[in-house]
């Protein structure tokens, strides 16, 4: 439901800049309000007027590349987008958009409990949008506000529930590319933890306009996504990120940047900082991370 620009939560219905109006029609789905908003698209709570049932929708609007018509609804792409590095070739926005929709139908083969299901996805107004279910509940990152830190029975339940979910996804030939605090989602009815909002769309466009910025969440990106390059990423990508997650679970902070810790890696490993709050066997399954 993602620059290094987090996905901002927000359940208000007042307009956010950029955003479709509350009450805006996409087919039978009626935006009720925001749920998130980043550099490479919005998230919005929405009604299936046919189902009436609640779910979340996705909606590709990278801001670098696009802007939104006065109609309130249309995205059209921006100079930047409308063009291409290479002669011939289409042009960024419409790139983009394309892994947009590639993203969707790789997550639409996904059948796990724990990462969140793609229903549906269509193009419109010159844009598309991924259909998927909505969950209440909130972000990690909405638990870890400050320098929180979770109980050691909640950070074994958020591993329990999100290695099976990323297996999942990595058998599929899939990486997500983009773990961090705001990407887990706690469900309200159960707390168990969800993946949400995937990023390899969005670094993919990173890559193809050589912007850096786009690929990193400091603290929780690995090496590798600082570079434009893609023959370095692999599994070990997301147990990095997810890694990091554990370890500002318990510290209360997120660890150094991959960039960094290159150059001086002087980061506290997890079974120092975390001694005596937390197990043994705990601290050291981070610090492997």
């Amino acid at each position: 439901m993602t620059t290094t620009s987090p996905s901002t939560p927000s359940k208000s219905k007042g307009r956010r800049a950029n955003a479709l109006p509350v009450g805006c029609m996409l087919d039978e789905y009626r935006i009720d309000s925001v749920l998130g908003a980043g550099g490479f698209g919005v998230t919005y709570k929405a009604r299936d007027t046919h189902l009436d049932t609640w779910v979340a929708i996705k909606e590709y609007f990278p801001v670098e590349w696009s802007f939104r018509d006065p109609n309130g609804v249309t995205v059209h792409p921006n100079t930047q987008g409308d063009t291409s590095d290479t002669e011939g070739a289409i042009s960024d926005y419409r790139w983009g958009l394309e892994r947009f929709l590639d993203e969707a139908r790789v997550l639409a083969r996904i059948q796990h409990p724990y990462v969140v299901r793609v229903k549906r996805y269509f193009r419109d107004h010159g844009t598309a949008y991924i259909v998927m279910d909505y969950e209440e509940g909130q972000p990690l990152s909405m638990m870890l506000q400050g320098e929180e830190t979770l109980r050691e029975d909640e950070v074994r339940g958020l591993l329990e529930d999100v290695l099976p979910a990323l297996q999942a996804v990595h058998e599929q030939g899939y990486l997500h590319r983009d773990i961090k605090p705001s990407n887990l989602y706690v469900r309200a009815s159960d707390h168990r933890v969800l993946l949400i909002d995937f990023g390899a769309a969005r670094q993919a466009a990173g890559r193809h306009s050589q912007s850096v910025t786009s690929l990193v969440t400091p603290g929780y990106s690995p090496p590798e996504q600082y570079t434009t390059r893609n023959d370095r990423y692999g599994t070990w990508t997301d147990i990095y990120a997810l890694g990091a997650v554990l370890y500002r679970c318990i510290i209360g902070h997120a660890p150094t940047e991959a960039a960094d810790r290159l150059l001086d890696d002087n980061i506290e490993p997890a079974i120092k900082a975390g001694a005596g709050r937390y197990s043994t066997n705990l601290l050291r399954v981070i610090d492997r991370a």
